[in-house]
């Protein structure tokens, strides 16, 4: 409460508010009296994180490596942090943190998933998600073409001659 005497004309107060992403792009901040009310506009600046792919769709064999290559931007007005995800077929498989990324800077952030057989004969989709509230161009994906493993047989040495009469046949390879 604050009660002015007869003497005091105005006085000073300072007060608090925490913004959140909620109040982007901005909010109105009222005081009021009994009698009278202040309002100001006031502009919320915030971290707005979106990720790029630096690569496309490719196509590996089952077991290999797939490298993930994401540029986070911060094409907000403030500073942020921000945990970053990698999710194969929208289920997460790794994530990093970025910490303290200025408002106009972007950062490189470097994933890997290995395929396994269960993801041969198929597509699969990698996706970079960056979490970001604003949900607008916060996450990128990728197509890859899985592809069967496949191995070379060569025959070493084979028992001959044979008969017919059920002898095995030995087969070294």
């Amino acid at each position: 409460d604050l009660t002015l005497s007869r003497d005091e004309e105005t006085s000073t107060r300072s007060f608090i508010y925490n913004t959140s992403t909620d109040d982007y792009p901005g909010l109105n901040l009222t005081v009021a009296s009994e009698d009278d009310a202040a309002e100001a506009a006031v502009d919320v600046d915030v971290a707005d994180f979106t990720a790029t792919l630096a690569d496309d769709e490719e196509v590996v064999t089952e077991g290999d490596t797939v490298a993930v290559n994401a540029i986070i931007n911060n094409v907000g007005d403030a500073s942020g942090d921000r945990d970053v995800s990698l999710l194969k077929d929208g289920s997460q498989i790794n994530s990093s943190s970025i910490t303290g990324l200025s408002g106009g800077d972007s950062t490189e952030q470097d994933f890997e998933y290995d395929t396994t057989s269960g993801d041969a004969n198929g597509n699969i989709t990698l996706t970079v998600d960056t979490d970001d509230p604003s949900e607008f161009n916060d996450t990128a994906s990728k197509e890859v073409k899985v592809e069967p493993g496949q191995f070379n047989v060569e025959i070493d040495k084979i028992t001959d001659p044979v008969t017919a009469e059920r002898e095995n046949v030995t087969v070294n390879t």
